[in-house]
């Protein structure tokens, strides 16, 4: 009787046991051996050392916003609260474990996995697709090598991704989703105002990491111009009845009045980030607010776009294929007589990355398709629409601006435009696996495997594990990935 009440509650809490599972795998792979290097990674030699920076009272001048620094200066000193090994260096300017300026990268990192399946099910209201978003994310080896050090990135895409799940939770329909009493501690009944006040408040710090985290409210921006044209539009020409548009993009964010959506969506993260400028300034007061913002933008006009600014310098287009990931780290030895190499490498997972381009295919058709029919008054605006819409938008406000960059550029620029390519392809493979023909089934189950695969492959390079020289040259597939 007590097993079949088990396999009953474990039933009706799978979805969220499923989360929580990748949630603690994502912990895990970030967390292992966090410390194995004792000394400042890649980028690290700046953003460690500016985070040190302002704990000990020294000047400090970053190319970007100071959001990311505070963030790792607060888990540097709240470090000394956390267990941790007696491994430490001097390299930041005083006595730290590397522990210390990285757990807090390791553990933001961690939840992106299921802030991008939230996002999923926001969208879709289907945990199968969800929990699939959650665990191709979970899989990708950039975001984990991006999560191990004291590195910004992965705080752009953290804070993007809460302003979006904030945005669609206030679109969403109005339904209580925990009604237990320990929920019911809990604000999970914000109104719809609240939600885009947290949005307006997450995309502002998302521009207070770094510049390009404009591409996630750029997105909001079209969208909403776009739903506002095409009401007009509707109304104007009669396009189709209410049962056909039936949309939470529709329904719910015209009921919002513009109003509301300028104070949340364009006031909100403009104070937000003036907001997070403030303690760079009182600690650093030679440079006012406009003039730190003009010498930012000097030093980004003024870097050039050559091989000899930066050996991993790639252009936007070698993205696509992940044509140059950056080595954040490299270093041979000789145990035993035998060399081993220990190589961090900033590198996706190949096959879930290649597979992700090719699946924008189809959804850059169909946004192409019903483009066109919307200039011949044919559109229909079915969810179907609105969720290609979505996707396809936020892909191309993340990526496409990136084109008009001259600056040296590099692959993790690109990482808020592949999490939505990610998105396309799990819903390529959510469908795949409920479909009526045995062969999409089949494929997608040879997928899923396939990325898997392909993770436990490459997860040395994103573990920095030792590796032989064979063992090293069987992994760098192509010459560019050196």
């Amino acid at each position: 009787m007590e097993s079949v009440k088990t396999i009953d509650l474990f039933k009706k809490h799978s979805y969220l046991i499923a989360i929580i599972s990748i949630w603690l795998f994502s912990l895990l792979v970030r967390f292992w051996k966090i410390e194995q290097f004792n000394q400042l990674v890649f980028d690290e030699v700046y953003y460690a050392k500016f985070a040190n920076n302002y704990l000990i009272g020294k000047p400090v001048f970053d190319a970007h916003p100071p959001l990311s620094q505070y963030l790792i200066a607060f888990g540097i000193w709240f470090s000394q609260f956390l267990p941790h090994s007696e491994i430490t260096n001097n390299l930041t300017g005083s006595t730290l474990s590397p522990f210390s300026y990285r757990w807090m990268n390791a553990f933001i990192g961690s939840f992106i996995p299921i802030l991008l399946g939230g996002i999923a099910y926001q969208i879709t209201r289907r945990r199968s697709y969800s929990i699939i978003v959650a665990i191709l994310m979970a899989l990708d080896g950039f975001f984990i090598v991006e999560s191990r050090y004291a590195l910004k990135n992965i705080y752009l895409v953290f804070f993007g991704l809460l302003g979006h799940f904030f945005f669609l939770w206030a679109l969403s329909p109005r339904k209580k989703y925990f009604k237990t009493a320990i929920f019911n501690q809990f604000p999970f009944w914000l109104n719809p105002l609240d939600k885009l006040a947290l949005s307006g408040f997450f995309l502002g710090s998302c521009i207070s990491i770094k510049w390009n985290g404009l591409g996630f409210l750029l997105s909001l921006y079209l969208i909403i111009i776009f739903v506002y044209f095409y009401q007009w539009f509707d109304q104007k020409f009669n396009l189709e009845s209410d049962q056909q548009k039936s949309s939470f993009f529709y329904d719910h964010l015209i009921e919002i009045k513009p109003l509301y959506l300028s104070l949340f969506l364009i006031i909100i993260p403009i104070f937000t980030y003036i907001l997070w400028w403030i303690p760079h300034l009182i600690l650093n007061p030679e440079f006012g607010f406009i003039e730190v913002h003009q010498q930012i933008f000097n030093f980004h006009r003024s870097l050039g776009n050559k091989i000899d600014i930066h050996p991993y310098c790639s252009p936007w287009h070698s993205w696509l294929w992940m044509e140059r990931p950056v080595a954040y780290y490299y270093k041979e030895i000789v145990e035993n007589g035998k060399k081993i190499i220990y190589d961090v490498h900033a590198i996706g997972n190949p096959i879930l990355w290649w597979l992700s381009t090719l699946s924008l295919i189809p959804f850059l058709l169909f946004f192409l398709y019903n483009s066109w029919q919307f200039c011949q008054n044919k559109l229909k605006a079915t969810h179907q629409f609105w969720f290609s819409f979505y996707l396809v938008i936020n892909y191309t406000a993340n990526f496409l601006p990136w084109i008009t960059i001259k600056r040296c550029t590099f692959l993790y620029h690109y990482m808020g435009a592949f999490i939505f390519s990610i998105l396309t392809f799990a819903w390529l493979l959510d469908h795949w696996l409920k479909s009526e023909l045995n062969f999409l089934r089949q494929l997608a189950i040879s997928l899923i495997i396939l990325i898997i695969i392909s993770f436990l492959f490459w997860l040395p390079f994103y573990l920095g594990l030792p590796l032989l020289p064979y063992e090293y040259k069987i992994r760098i597939w192509s010459r560019s990935w050196i």
